[in-house]
């Protein structure tokens, strides 16, 4: 397990913003700007390095991960714990997520959710968008 922890952290180190999706900056850059609070909470414990590789920090308001809570997805802990560090109930968060589990998180904490990709089968998100375009997306 160490071995392979230490391929994916060499991995981690080559990410840059010419992984990010296109429309993804453009979309982070506007939230802030229009002083929307925008959360990460990723289960995974090397969020903050891929953000800081990624150059996404600075239109981020909070990064929690999988040091953040006890607890892991579907459990709600870490979106709550995220809307807690926002200052903002769980009632008026939105939740991007692209795994079962963290829809599963978000409903438990009473957040709005979108859904991304193929969720046939799981609980369901209020919105679906199948690929990273607007014009995919689908009400529940």
């Amino acid at each position: 397990m160490e071995r392979k922890n230490n391929y994916y952290r060499e991995m981690l180190t080559q990410i840059s913003p010419g992984d990010i999706l296109p429309g993804v900056c453009d979309l982070l850059h506007a939230l802030h700007i229009s002083g929307i609070k925008v959360a990460v909470a990723s289960a995974s414990k090397n969020a903050r390095q891929v953000m800081d590789n990624l150059g996404l920090v600075e239109d981020i308001d909070v990064i929690c991960d999988g040091h953040s809570v006890a607890i892991p997805k579907p459990a709600p802990d870490l979106f709550l714990y995220a809307a807690a560090q926002l200052g903002l109930p769980p009632d008026l968060c939105v939740v991007v997520e692209d795994a079962e589990a963290g829809v599963e998180a978000a409903l438990a904490a009473g957040m709005r959710c979108i859904g991304l990709g193929p969720v046939s089968g799981w609980a369901k998100p209020h919105w679906c968008c199948r690929t990273w375009t607007t014009s995919t997306c689908q009400n529940y």
